[in-house]
Parts: C-alpha cells; structure tokens; sequence
C-alpha cells in the first residue's frame, strides 16, 4: 500500500482505492466472522438518532458492529488505527474514532446515492469500506459508484473484489452501491471527530 499515493488521491480528488495491507488470512478471517454471525446482523437504517427507520427502499443491507473484544474484530480495528495516525499527520483531517461494521448484501439489494455525513453537527470525516468477495466479477453487480460533488456524473465504478478498499471524504462525495446477483460482504466504517456521537445502534 503506497501511502503517499492514498494521501495525495484523497486530498486531491477525495476518494481513493487500493488493495489493503491485510493477509489473505486476516481477510479470511473477517469474511468467516461475517458468514458466521449471520444471526447477530440486523437490517440497516436510515436517519439519525429518534428519526432512524428502516427503508429497504433506499438500503437494502444488513449490519453487524465490529467490537474490539472480538479477537478478529480488533486485529481491523488495530489496522484502522495505525492508519487513522498515519493519515491524521499529513492530511489534517482530525480523525479521532473509527467505527466499523460487517455489511451483507443478499442477493438483490442495494443502497441508493447518498453521502455518508450525517445532518446537523459534524461527525463522520472519512468513510472507509473494505471488501470481502472472493472471485467477484462485474455480472455479480454489486458495484461501488462514486460521483462527483453534483451528483450528477459518475467518477469510478469499483467493484468490490477481496481485499480491496476505498476511502472517501464522508461529506462531499456522493455514492451508490448498485444492485447485487450474489451475496455481497464488505466492512464499513467512518473516522469521526473528536466530540461527535458513535453510531453504534
């Protein structure tokens, strides 16, 4: 992982992609931690705090928090903090927290555009997601698009091959994940600022 590279990308254009400095093991592991848990996920939300609701019109996905205590859990997590001070020495962003979580798509399911900060004071900073799927290919759908600020044009489409990451700008980058043919799982997450609420719920 050339974290120069990652730097500039984010700092010029706001997202990024790279192939993640995680063992085949370690990626292993946390696609075995996902399909294991499968009774532990629950559906995804929309909204903030009292106005979280369900709308599989809008997402599709199903979610289980990743949590430090879990052996397999913390080795992401530890990753995700060396580079949360990697980043925070040359971008400046204040990244201060990271939270995370294991994100299973069934077959047929989506999440609309939208950006990943939330309304009303500042939180997420950086949003993170990395992926599960081993021999992914394009019929299997299930793509990232990341858009530019409008909205309107599309400026990469990724799909969401084993070990590969994307970072982004939480508040200005607008995205999508198009509908998936297969079971699709990733871990999402977002480096947040100091003082801002975890969205652990």
């Amino acid at each position: 992982m050339d974290l120069q590279r990652v730097k500039h990308d984010i700092s010029n254009g706001g997202y990024t992609i790279f192939e993640a400095d995680l063992s085949e093991h370690t990626l292993a592991q946390l696609k075995e931690r996902c399909i294991c848990s499968q009774t532990e996920f629950f559906p995804a939300k929309i909204g903030r705090r009292e106005n979280k609701q369900e709308d599989t019109t809008i997402r599709g996905d199903r979610i289980l928090w990743l949590n430090a205590s879990h052996e397999v859990d913390n080795t992401y997590l530890t990753f995700m903090e060396r580079f949360r001070k990697s980043l925070n020495q040359d971008l400046f962003l204040g990244l201060f927290d990271f939270e995370c979580y294991c994100a299973f798509y069934p077959q047929g399911t989506f999440y609309s555009k939208h950006l990943d900060s939330l309304r009303g004071k500042r939180n997420r900073v950086l949003s993170s997601v990395l992926y599960l799927n081993e021999g992914w290919e394009s019929a299997d759908g299930g793509e990232l698009q990341i858009f530019d600020q409008s909205g309107a044009c599309v400026r990469e489409t990724v799909l969401p091959a084993l070990g590969m990451m994307v970072l982004f700008l939480s508040e200005t980058v607008p995205h999508r994940v198009l509908p998936t043919h297969q079971p699709r799982y990733s871990i999402s997450g977002w480096f947040r600022l100091r003082g801002s609420t975890p969205c652990l719920t």
